[in-house]
């Protein structure tokens, strides 16, 4: 799965550029490594964004879906459900929604998660994303997010991605997008009785 991990941020580092993939490249892809710490860093920045918007990542009540060691909050912080959890040192697991109740998987057990949140940003695939959905349209709360710099070739894109989501959950959904530097930062959360809002600095 480690290897899978890497290709699937090679993909997301080509996309962000604009360069077309191949992933027999990434031996030869030099910028490849600088852009994984700066993925550490912005995702740090993207914890301190989602603070500022009052998510708490911090109590151990919400669990963050298919990261890695490149593009996790950190274990310390939350839980990771990930088949790329091994790159954290933690044993890999997924989730998925049966009946509108969350599963977690891990090859040892199967349990219903006791959690108040459920966020994944930048996906690095569609896995989960419609489990997501299922989970707030049924009163749970989720948070779905993107980031980057704003030169990154696929920020609209993205920013699109989450717009479109935005339209396939009920309501209670707000849309949030803001811009410190040379960063963006956007995530759609659930915000209960809350129509969308735009935040700039």
């Amino acid at each position: 799965m480690k290897s899978k991990y890497i290709l699937l941020l090679y993909k997301q580092y080509c996309d962000s550029i604009g360069k077309e993939y191949d992933y027999l490249n990434i031996t030869k892809d030099n910028n490849f490594v600088i852009w994984l710490y700066s993925l550490l860093k912005q995702t740090i920045d993207y914890s301190k964004y989602l603070s500022y918007l009052g998510v708490n990542l911090f109590n151990k009540t919400a669990i963050e879906l298919n990261k890695g060691k490149y593009d996790s909050f950190g274990k310390e912080s939350i839980m990771v459900v990930s088949p790329f959890a091994e790159t954290l040192g933690c044993q890999n697991s997924e989730m998925i929604v049966i009946d509108n109740t969350p599963l977690v998987i891990t090859e040892k057990s199967i349990f219903t998660p006791d959690y108040d949140l459920f966020l994944t940003h930048n996906p690095l695939n569609n896995c989960n994303i419609n489990d997501l959905i299922s989970l707030h349209n049924n009163g749970s709360n989720i948070c779905i997010g993107v980031y980057g710099t704003t030169s990154d070739k696929d920020r609209k894109e993205k920013l699109k991605m989450l717009r479109n989501l935005s339209l396939e959950l009920t309501n209670g959904i707000q849309f949030y997008y803001d811009t410190d530097n040379d960063n963006y930062y956007g995530c759609i959360k659930s915000e209960r009785k809350i129509k969308e809002k735009y935040l700039t600095r």
